[in-house]
């Protein structure tokens, strides 16, 4: 499992890095992307962040499975779009119908991990166990 925290990488360049970390080239299962933003000026004292989950076993490894908003202010527009546009799901803060993120064990926030994946399907690890990232 790789994890990416950018400060100054765009969430399109972090996307970017999918296909190299997930390239036939490694035995990397999972490829976890955070972009935490500055404090923005019209939301004082308030920041967006994001989760981008990528996994090897996906349907389309170069494309989040799970993309989630779960900073105190929402995402900018163009950033929802552009992945609501390749066909990833957004969900989180700034996303209508979501809660606030204001607490721990929000399953609207929680990323779920398969530990088989995470210890490169290692047979004593059953397939059901998850890791819940909160």
């Amino acid at each position: 499992m790789v994890i990416e925290v950018g400060y100054r990488e765009s969430p399109r360049s972090l996307h970017g890095l999918a296909p190299f970390y997930l390239s036939p080239r490694t035995t990397i299962m999972i490829y976890l992307a955070i972009k935490i933003y500055p404090v923005r000026t019209h939301y004082p004292g308030r920041k967006p962040m994001v989760a981008m989950l990528y996994q090897r076993s996906g349907q389309t490894p170069n494309i989040p499975t799970r993309m989630i908003s779960f900073g105190n202010a929402p995402l900018d527009n163009r950033v929802v779009n552009y992945f609501l546009g390749i066909g990833v799901n957004v969900t989180g803060v700034g996303i209508p119908g979501a809660p606030p993120c204001n607490t721990p064990k929000i399953p609207t926030y929680q990323l779920q991990i398969p530990a088989a994946e995470i210890f490169n399907r290692t047979p004593f690890i059953l397939p059901t166990i998850n890791f819940d990232l909160d």
